[in-house]
C-alpha cells in the first residue's frame, strides 16, 4: 500500500502488492482482435527508448515489442502476451522496464489499460492487472519504484494522470479540478506535469491542482507530442505544421519559426520530438524530413531520411546518436546528430493499397480484412474528415483513436485521420458546396485545392499500387461522397505529375508516384464490378471476413451494426494497358509475398479448413434463421416467444464469440422493432452464454436502461393491448376454421407468423448448414401452448427491476469501471428510486455529480440532488409548463392568452450563427393534454415548399427544417420519447430506439413568407397513465435541425443525435 508521504495525496489502489497485481475488471478479459504473427512484423511502432548506446526497445500496434542489445544492428521481437497497441515504453536499468497502452471496448467505447513490466530486460513481460485504469498513452519511471503515467480520463478516474511508488503494482490518481484526456505530457524542472488534452488545451498539473497555460488555440490541427527540454524550454508539435515553444517552464506557449515555407509546413504532421541539452529534433509525416535545432529552438535545420513513411517517435542518448520509429515497423538510426539516417529494420517499404475515405464508417472493412489480413498486401487507411469541433467528444475514447484502432483491427498496417477538413455534426446533411465553404477560413479560400494537395501528399507518402475510395455517385449530386471521390481522382493524377505541388517534391522530399489502379467501393448489388462476399472464409485469419471486421465495426458504432452482405469494387482508373479483367484489385500487379509491399506468407491459423468452413456456414445459416425470425413485424406474441425459445438450441455448438455476435444482432433487431421484452431476453442470454465477451458491457447497459424506462413501460401497455386483441381474433378464427388458418401461417386478421411464408426457405437454409430445424417449428405454427402476449414479457416490471438490482451488485463487484459509468449508474439510480431505495439513489447522484469533463452527466446528477431540497439556483436549465383551463384551438396561430403568458424557451446555436433564424418553444398543459407551441423564423436558402402528399406515419424528415421535443418522464437520462415535427406539420415519433411507438397526437401548422409555426396537443395518457402532480418534474430536450444550415438547442449539452444527459428540467405548474 502506498504511504502518505507521496506528493499526490489521493491514492486509489487498483492492484495488489503481492505478485503482479490482483484486482481485475471484466472489461479487459475478452479480446476479439485477430492478429497473425506476420502482422506484427509491419505493425506501426509508437515509441522507442534507449538506455545506452546498445540497449533499446520499441513498442507499437498488435502488442509489438522489439529489442536490441547492439545499438540496433539486430532487432528481435519480444513476446508481450497482448494484442493491443502499446503507446509508451521506459526502462530504468538493463533489467527493469514498463510498457503501457490499452484496449477499447466495442459498442461502449470504454478504454482499459494494459501495463506490462519486465525484470529481465524484456525476455519475459508480465501483465500487471490494471484494467480498472483507463487507456494509457505515456509512462515514465524515476527509479524501480516511482513512476507516472497518463492517458484518457474515465468516470472512475477522471484525472487521467497517475503515479506509483511500488513499481506499478498500484497507482494513485492526481486530484485535479477538471481532469482530462491527455494526448501528451512531460514534467518540467519544477515538478509540474505540463499536459495537452484532446481539446487542444495545455495545462499545468501538480498536487495543488490544475491550471491552464497561456497557449494559442489549436484550430484545424491536433496536438501529438509535448517535450520539456530543460532550462525552462519545451515544445509542442502536431498536425499541419503545429509547433509551439515555451521558455518559461510551460506557463506560456508561442508559435516557433521553421525553415520551411508556409506551403510546405502546412503539409507536415509533426508526431515526434526529442532533445539532448540544447539540441532538439522533430519528425513526423511525411517521414523524409527531420528538423534539428542546436540552440533550443532559436534556429532550425532540415535533414533528409531518404524514406517517406511516417515517423511516430524519436529519441537521442547524446547529441549524435539517435533513433526514430514509425509506420510499417520502420526503425532508423543516426550517429551524426540527424544529418544522415540509415534503416535498421522495416516490415515493409510502402503500402500496396491506400484507402482514402471520409470517415471510418464509410470504409469497407471486410475489404481491408481480405486484402491485408488474408492476402497480405500492406494497406494504409487515411480518413479525410473528422468531427468534434462543434460537439465536444463525450466518449471515453474519442472517435479519432477508435477509427484508427478499427482499421488496424480489420487488418490494416497503418491508419490515420487527417486534420484540417472537419465536418459538422451528424444530422445536418451539409452539401459538398456548404462543407467546402466551411473549410475556407482554414485554407484562405483554397479549400478544394488544399484537399487535393493533402491527398496527393498521402499518395506520394504511401506509394500504393491501388487506391480504394468512396463510391462514384451521380455527377452533380452535391454530396460529400461525390466531392471526395472526385478529389481523390484529381489527387491521383497530380501525384504522378512532377510539376504538381512543388513544395512536396522540393522541400519535403516526396517524389512523384503513379498509382496503377483506383477502385470505388459500392454496396448496391445492381452495379457491376469485382464482388466481395463479406461472409467469405479466410484460411489465414481462421474466420470469415465479417468476423475479422466485427470488432472494428463495434469500435466505430455504438450499437450493433450488421455488415453489408457484399461489396462491389468498380474500377475508375487503370494504368495497366495489358489488364482489362479485374477479377480482383491486384490482377496484373506483380507483388509476391515478402516483397516491399506484401507480407510474407504466414501459416494458416484456421486449423482444419473443412471444419472451419462448416463452422462459418453454420454460423451464417443460424444468422439467417434468426434474422428471419425477428424480422416479421406482424408476428404474434406466441410465435415470437416460441421462436425465442429455440434460440439456445440453434446456438449450440457455436463458439462464444459467434454466439455473442448473433445474439447482439438479434437483440438490436428486437429493440428497433419495439419488442423490448424479447430484446431483454436476448441480452440476458448473451450475458449467460458469453459473459466475458466484449459485447457483455453493452448488454448490461441496455438492460439497466430497459428496467428504468417509464417510456418503454408506457409504450408496451399500448402494444400489449393491441397484441392481445389480435390474439383473441386469431384464436377465434382458428377455432372457426378448425385450426387450419394457423397451420397455414396466416390468420384472418392479417397477422402473419414468421413460420408461415418462410418455413420452406428456413428449412432449406437449415438443411444446407446441417441443422435439424424441425425442433424450431412450433406445433401447428402458432397453436396454443407457446404463451399469450401477457406471458411473453416473462417478467413483470417489479421483477425486472429486482433482477437489475441484483445485476447491479454483480457489476459493482466484477466490473467496477462499468459500475462507475454514468450510462449505467443513472438508470440504475432510477431503478433504485422505483424500488424505494432512495438513499442508494442519492448516493449514486452524489458520486456522479463529482464527475468532470463528462458531457453533462455531472450537471444532470447535480440537478437530481437539487430537486431533493431545491436550495439555490437549479444547476440545469428549467422550464415551467404552465397550467391552463382553456383548451386551444389548434390552428397554428398561437393567439390564446395562455400562450402569451407562457415563458418561451429560446433555442440557440452553440456557434452563434443563428441570428437570422431564431426559434422558440412554449409548453402548457391541462389535465388531458400537453400543449406545445413552436415558432421558427425561416432560414435563408432552405426549401420550404409545401407537400401535396397525404401526411404519412413516421415521415422521413431528414431533409426538412424540423424541431424535436424530447421527453424523459422518469429522468433516467437514457430513454425518452422523441416527437419530431417539421414546418409542414409532418411528424415522426420514436420511443428509445424504436419507431414502433405510434401515439395519437394533434398538430396544426401555419407559415408566412418568413416564419413557420406549430401548435400541437399530446394526450397525457399517451405519455404517462397517471395525472400530473403539482411541480412534477420531467426532463425535456428542445432542439431544431435545419439541414445544410445549422442546429439550435435550448440546453448547452445537445446534438442533433440527442444527448439525454443534457436535457433541462420541465416543471409542471
Amino acid at each position: 500500500m502506498v504511504g502518505q508521504g507521496s506528493p499526490w495525496r489521493v491514492w486509489l489502489v487498483i492492484g495488489a502488492v503481492a505478485g503482479w497485481g490482483a484486482m481485475s475488471d471484466a472489461t479487459g478479459l475478452a479480446q476479439t482482435h485477430r492478429s497473425t504473427p506476420v502482422m506484427r512484423e509491419d505493425a506501426e511502432l509508437a515509441d522507442v527508448f534507449f538506455l545506452d548506446p546498445d540497449r533499446g526497445w520499441a513498442v507499437g500496434d498488435r502488442g509489438a515489442i522489439w529489442a536490441t542489445d547492439n545499438g540496433g544492428r539486430h532487432w528481435r521481437m519480444q513476446m508481450s502476451g497482448v494484442d493491443c497497441r502499446l503507446e509508451s515504453v521506459h526502462f530504468v536499468d538493463d533489467h527493469h522496464g514498463w510498457a503501457v497502452g490499452g484496449n477499447i471496448e466495442p459498442l461502449t467505447h470504454r478504454g482499459s489499460a494494459v501495463v506490462l513490466a519486465t525484470a529481465d530486460g524484456g525476455q519475459t513481460w508480465k501483465r500487471i492487472e490494471a484494467a480498472t485504469l483507463p487507456r494509457l498513452r505515456q509512462v515514465r519511471f524515476r527509479d524501480r519504484q516511482v513512476g507516472w503515467a497518463c492517458g484518457d480520463g474515465s468516470p472512475m478516474y477522471p484525472a487521467g494522470m497517475f503515479q506509483t511508488d511500488d513499481g506499478g503494482l498500484s497507482w494513485a490518481t492526481l486530484p485535479l479540478d477538471g481532469g482530462g484526456h491527455w494526448l501528451a505530457s512531460d514534467m518540467n524542472e519544477r515538478g509540474e506535469a505540463i499536459s495537452a488534452d484532446r481539446d487542444g488545451r495545455v495545462w499545468r498539473l501538480s498536487s495543488s491542482g490544475q491550471r491552464p497555460c497561456d497557449a494559442p488555440p489549436v484550430i484545424g490541427s491536433r496536438i501529438r507530442r509535448l517535450k520539456m527540454t530543460g532550462g525552462g524550454t519545451g515544445f509542442i508539435v502536431g498536425d499541419r505544421g503545429l509547433l509551439l515553444r515555451t521558455a518559461d517552464h510551460g506557463l506560456s506557449w508561442r508559435p516557433a519559426t521553421l525553415p520551411l515555407s508556409e506551403e510546405a509546413a502546412r503539409q507536415c504532421d509533426w508526431r515526434a520530438v526529442a532533445s539532448w541539452g540544447a539540441h532538439v529534433w522533430i519528425a513526423g509525416a511525411p517521414g523524409n524530413l527531420v528538423l534539428h535545432s542546436a540552440d533550443g529552438g532559436a534556429t532550425w535545420q532540415t535533414h533528409a531520411t531518404a524514406q517517406p513513411l511516417p515517423i511516430r517517435a524519436v529519441t537521442f542518448i547524446d547529441e549524435y546518436r539517435g533513433w526514430t520509429v514509425g509506420s510499417l515497423g520502420t526503425i532508423l538510426a543516426t550517429r551524426d546528430g540527424g544529418q544522415s539516417w540509415r534503416p535498421q529494420r522495416q516490415g515493409g517499404g510502402r503500402a500496396a493499397m491506400l484507402a482514402l475515405f471520409s470517415e471510418a464508417e464509410s470504409v469497407p472493412l471486410e475489404a481491408i480484412s481480405l486484402l491485408a489480413g488474408e492476402d497480405g498486401y500492406l494497406s494504409a487507411v487515411e480518413l479525410v474528415n473528422h468531427r468534434g469541433l462543434e460537439i465536444r467528444e463525450t466518449a471515453e475514447v474519442d472517435l479519432v483513436a477508435r477509427s484508427r484502432e478499427a482499421m488496424i483491427s480489420a487488418g490494416a498496417s497503418a491508419a490515420d485521420v487527417m486534420a484540417g477538413f472537419p465536418l459538422r455534426q451528424r444530422g445536418l446533411d451539409f452539401t459538398a458546396e456548404r462543407t467546402l465553404a466551411s473549410w475556407e477560413f482554414l485554407h484562405r479560400g483554397e479549400a478544394r485545392e488544399r484537399l487535393i494537395e493533402s491527398l496527393a501528399a498521402r499518395i506520394r507518402q504511401w506509394r500504393p499500387n491501388v487506391v480504394l475510395t468512396e463510391p462514384l455517385q451521380v455527377a452533380g449530386d452535391g454530396t460529400l461522397t461525390q466531392m471526395l471521390n472526385q478529389a481523390v481522382l484529381a489527387a491521383v493524377e497530380r501525384a504522378a505529375d512532377p510539376r504538381a505541388f512543388p513544395a512536396q517534391t522540393q522541400q519535403l522530399g516526396l517524389a512523384p508516384w503513379a498509382v496503377d489502379k483506383v477502385f470505388c467501393a459500392e454496396t448496391d448489388s445492381r452495379l457491376t464490378g469485382t464482388i466481395l462476399v463479406t461472409a467469405r472464409l479466410s484460411a489465414n485469419l481462421g474466420c470469415s471476413l465479417v468476423d475479422q471486421a466485427a470488432t472494428a465495426r463495434g469500435l466505430i458504432h455504438d450499437r450493433y451494426t450488421v455488415a453489408p452482405a457484399s461489396y462491389r469494387f468498380r474500377p475508375l482508373v487503370n494504368r495497366l494497358a495489358h489488364v482489362s479483367d479485374h477479377r480482383d484489385m491486384f490482377t496484373g500487379i506483380n507483388l509476391p509475398h515478402g516483397s516491399e509491399a506484401r507480407r510474407i506468407r504466414g501459416a494458416s491459423v484456421g486449423g482444419n479448413l473443412g471444419e472451419l468452413a462448416r463452422s462459418v456456414q453454420r454460423q451464417r445459416s443460424v444468422q439467417q434463421l434468426l434474422a428471419r425470425g425477428a424480422s416479421s413485424t406482424d408476428a404474434t406474441a406466441s410465435t415470437n416467444a416460441a421462436w425465442l425459445g429455440q434460440v439456445d438450441e440453434l446456438l449450440s455448438g457455436l463458439s462464444e464469440n459467434h454466439c455473442a455476435e448473433l445474439l447482439a444482432q438479434l437483440a438490436q433487431q428486437y429493440a428497433e422493432q419495439g419488442q423490448w421484452e424479447l430484446a431483454m431476453e436476448v441480452h440476458l442470454r448473451l450475458l449467460r452464454r458469453a459473459p466475458r465477451h466484449a459485447y457483455a458491457s453493452a448488454s448490461y447497459l441496455w438492460l439497466a436502461k430497459y428496467a428504468a424506462s417509464a417510456e418503454v413501460a408506457r409504450a408496451m401497455k399500448d402494444r400489449h393491448g393491441m397484441l392481445e386483441a389480435g390474439q383473441a381474433v386469431a384464436g377465434q378464427a382458428a377455432e372457426e376454421a378448425g385450426g387450419k388458418a394457423l397451420r397455414t401461417g396466416v390468420v384472418r386478421t392479417g397477422y402473419t407468423t414468421p413460420f408461415g411464408p418462410t418455413v420452406v426457405a428456413d428449412a432449406r437454409i437449415a438443411s444446407e448448414a446441417g441443422i435439424d430445424d424441425s425442433k424450431n417449428r412450433p406445433a401447428g405454427y402458432g397453436s396454443a401452448g407457446y404463451g399469450s402476449a401477457a406471458s411473453m414479457s416473462l417478467m413483470d416490471r417489479g421483477r425486472i427491476r429486482t433482477h437489475i438490482l441484483q445485476l447491479g451488485r454483480e457489476v459493482q463487484a466484477s466490473r467496477p469501471t462499468l459500475f462507475a459509468d454514468p450510462r449505467w449508474r443513472s438508470p440504475l439510480a432510477v431503478v433504485q428510486r422505483w424500488q424505494g431505495l432512495d438513499a442508494e439513489a442519492q448516493t449514486a447522484w452524489q458520486a456522479m455529480s463529482r464527475g468532470r469533463d463528462d458531457g453533462g452527466w455531472a450537471e444532470r446528477a447535480a440537478a437530481e440532488l437539487w430537486l431533493s431540497d431545491e436550495q439555490g439556483r437549479p444547476p440545469a436549465p428549467q422550464m415551467v409548463c404552465s397550467a391552463t383551463v382553456a383548451k386551444p384551438r389548434l390552428d397554428g396561430k398561437l393567439d390564446e392568452p395562455f400562450w402569451a403568458a407562457a415563458t418561451p424557451a429560446n433555442l440557440a446555436s452553440g456557434l452563434s450563427d443563428d441570428a437570422d433564424w431564431p426559434a422558440e418553444v412554449r409548453m402548457a398543459h391541462d389535465q388531458d393534454f400537453l400543449y406545445v407551441a413552436v415558432q421558427c423564423r425561416k432560414a435563408a436558402g432552405v426549401d420550404y415548399s409545401p407537400s401535396a402528399e397525404t401526411r404519412p406515419r413516421d415521415a422521413d424528415l431528414s431533409a426538412r427544417d424540423r424541431v424535436d421535443i424530447l421527453l424523459d418522464i422518469d429522468r433516467d437520462a437514457s430513454t425518452f420519447f422523441r416527437l419530431t415535427v417539421d414546418y409542414r406539420g409532418w411528424t415522426r415519433e420514436q420511443c428509445w430506439e424504436s419507431l414502433g411507438w405510434n401515439p395519437n397526437w394533434y398538430v396544426a401548422a401555419a407559415e408566412t413568407e418568413t416564419a413557420w409555426t406549430i401548435e400541437a396537443a399530446i394526450p397525457r395518457d399517451e405519455l404517462n397513465s397517471s395525472a400530473w402532480q403539482p411541480m412534477e418534474t420531467w426532463l425535456v430536450g428542445l432542439q431544431r435541425t435545419v439541414p445544410n444550415v445549422g442546429f439550435q438547442s435550448w440546453t448547452p449539452h445537445s446534438a442533433a443525435e440527442p444527448m439525454p444527459q443534457g436535457f433541462g428540467l420541465l416543471r409542471f405548474e
